[in-house]
Order: C-alpha cells, then structure tokens, then sequence
C-alpha cells in the first residue's frame, strides 16, 4: 500500500433530529460492537483514566494490556462520534 493511498471512512451521520436519535443510536451501537467498543458505551467495561493508561505502557500482565487496549479503543469511540456529527 502506498503512502498515498487514502482509505474510505464509514460514518454513521447524526442529524440532531429527535426522530432520528433512536435509529442513529441502534446502528451506532451496532457498529460499536464490531469495532469493540460498545462496553465502553453502555457502561460495561470501565473506560481507564489517561494516568492509568500512561502507567500500563510497556507492561506486559494482563491486566495492564487490558487498560491499554481499552484506552484505544475508548479514543476511538471519541473519534467515531465526533465524525457522526452533522454540523
């Protein structure tokens, strides 16, 4: 793959209308799911505090392997929803 090569987003757009808040929230969720996420939406798996993530760098037990994963994948709900924004 080239430096150059750009891949395609998929967003999930939110238009900020009632009516579409309970569609929009089921096929986030949904995709939330696929990413590996969706715990950390619903509450589920706790997200880990940037000073917890910071210490587990390097580490190599399980438990810190956990926070770090868990730290991704929570900066990457943040970026999914920020890109479902319509405005």
């Amino acid at each position: 793959m080239s430096s150059l090569e750009q891949k395609s987003i998929k967003v999930i757009e939110f238009t900020g209308k009632d009516k579409d808040w309970k569609i929009w929230l089921r096929k986030f969720l949904a995709q939330a799911n696929r990413k590996g996420y969706k715990g950390l939406l619903t509450g589920s798996d706790n997200i880990p505090t940037e000073a917890e993530s910071e210490l587990a760098v390097g580490e190599t037990n399980d438990a810190e392997k956990k926070t770090r994963k868990l730290w991704k994948l929570n900066e990457l709900a943040f970026e999914d929803i920020l890109l479902s924004i319509n405005g």
